[in-house]
């Protein structure tokens, strides 16, 4: 029995190779596949939209719930169940209105421009009052 000949690289655009590549322990993540969405019915693409959906609900409620049970301290499961929360909370509100959470913090929070225009406006209602 003879013993195969030793590995030797080759150039990837040599296609002439009479010896096939192994293949590597570790594939790299170009190599490998993964599932589409076109691989999936559009049924089961709903009931995995439904199904998260609701447990991002579940967790707008139990999150919160878990933080005020004994003992509260901050610590780490505090940040990890704040984070769920938070990442629930911009989830729902994306699929409700087609934003995330931060959107609408961003919209309510008064920019350095409608702070600038408001300061005019006040300026421009003291010259016409005189004062």
């Amino acid at each position: 029995m003879s013993n195969p000949p030793p590995y030797e690289p080759t150039d990837p655009l040599n296609t002439s190779s009479t010896h096939p590549t192994p293949s590597p322990i570790f594939p790299s993540p170009a190599s490998t596949t993964t599932p589409t969405t076109t691989d999936q019915s559009p049924a089961d693409i709903a009931a995995w939209q439904r199904t998260f959906y609701n447990s991002s609900l579940a967790l707008l409620v139990i999150c919160p719930a878990v933080m005020l049970l004994p003992p509260r301290r901050i610590d780490l499961s505090t940040l990890a169940l704040g984070t769920a929360w938070a990442m629930s909370a911009g989830y729902v509100s994306e699929v409700r209105t087609g934003q995330g959470i931060l959107y609408h913090i961003g919209q309510r929070l008064p920019s350095r421009r409608n702070r600038e225009r408001a300061r005019e406006e006040e300026s421009k209602e003291r010259l016409w009052k005189g004062e």
